[in-house]
């Protein structure tokens, strides 16, 4: 059996490209993965996993009915398909037909559509609409929460989405930094909330009795200039900020920046999971998550019996952001409690292994009852 990867290239680092890459690259032997890059408009070498895998890149110039028909051809190559909900949530038209056809159709929903910033009301109201019949069409959904999965059957009704919770990669020990070493992680922009630890910063550094020296880092890529610009004019009064926004760092130069990393800040007003979270875990560094949240979800994924390798705030009080920040500034015994249970947390974790099994069990399953139809 082969199945179709179905996911978009958006030219910049992300949670979700991240997630499929990995599931393709540990895509298990007993079936094949043929991944398919649909981009509005750059199309880029797709690369495949070792079931047997190939690789199809397309571009697709402005979208709309063009990429109707990227994805239509997409879907009708393979027996079943698995669909990122960035291309596949929008185009509902197109999973019912590939549908009505036979062929069956897996939603990877990596976060709500209608949740994107920027948009107006009318907007999230179209979004939800369409989402709304794509979910209601595809064979099964797939979400890498539980999170996730509840919210899919909150907004529209589907209580059957099948959970694949993101894997690790193993990862050396992070050694830390002297000064201390703070990480932010994610796309600069709203979503991720980059500038709510710069106010906790700000309340850190106005307190009666001033915090030890450490440093921020802010890593990720600009998808939001204004955003940018206002975390650009907060740092330049704090001196505990590298230098803003560092832009998008991949491969040998971000674990340079995990490596030199003692905590990590992850407080998103929306998340779906949370792979950066567990990605700091994977080498014993600990977290500061967003609460309600999926990135609680991650922060536990180790298991929490002897308690949180960090702890959970609300994404958007800063005020507990700065007490949360400041206990682990000030309190070296709470700083080695926290190392201690992401260390412990570091052999438990989940593997990619087991995610890329998860999905192509069910895209398995989800042609086995197509047949059976």
């Amino acid at each position: 059996m082969r199945v179709g990867f179905v996911t978009p290239d958006l030219g910049r680092p992300s949670g979700g490209s991240a997630y499929n890459t990995r599931v393709i690259a540990n895509w298990p032997a007993a079936t094949s993965v043929e991944t398919v890059v649909v981009s509005p408009n750059v199309a880029r070498p797709a690369v495949g996993g070792d079931g047997g895998s190939t690789a199809r890149s397309q571009a697709v110039p402005g979208g709309g009915r063009a990429l109707d028909a990227a994805l239509e051809e997409a879907l009708r190559r393979n027996p079943v398909s698995v669909v990122d909900g960035l291309l596949g949530s929008e185009h509902p038209d197109v999973i019912e037909r590939a549908e009505a056809a036979g062929h069956r159709v897996l939603l990877l929903m990596h976060m709500p559509r209608p949740d994107d910033v920027g948009l107006t009301a009318a907007d999230r109201e179209r979004l939800a609409t369409l989402e709304q019949r794509a979910v209601r069409a595809a064979s099964a959904i797939v979400s890498p929460s539980t999170w996730g999965a509840a919210e899919v059957a909150r907004r529209y009704g589907r209580a059957d989405a099948l959970v694949a919770v993101p894997g690790v990669e193993r990862a050396p020990v992070a050694r830390g930094s002297e000064p201390l070493q703070v990480l932010q992680l994610g796309a600069v922009g709203p979503l991720k909330n980059q500038e709510l630890v710069l106010r906790a910063v700000q309340q850190l550094a106005g307190g009666p009795s001033p915090a030890p020296e450490f440093r921020l880092r802010i890593v990720g890529p600009v998808v939001d200039l204004p955003a940018a610009e206002r975390l650009q004019a907060l740092t330049a009064a704090l001196p505990q900020v590298t230098a803003g926004p560092e832009g998008p760092l991949e491969g040998e130069e971000l674990e340079q920046v995990f490596a030199g990393t003692d905590l990590l800040v992850s407080v998103a007003t929306r998340e779906t999971y949370g792979l950066v979270v567990t990605e700091a875990l994977a080498r014993g560094i600990p977290a500061i998550a967003g609460r309600g949240t999926g990135a609680e979800e991650a922060l536990a994924a180790g298991g929490a019996a002897a308690g949180l390798p960090g702890v959970t705030v609300s994404p958007s009080d800063p005020v507990e952001l700065a007490r949360a920040l400041g206990r682990w500034l000030t309190e070296p015994e709470l700083r080695r409690d926290w190392r201690s249970r992401a260390l412990a947390a570091r052999p438990r974790l989940p593997r990619w292994e087991h995610t890329a099994q998860t999905i192509s069990d069910a895209a398995s399953a989800a042609l086995s009852r197509g047949s059976a139809r």
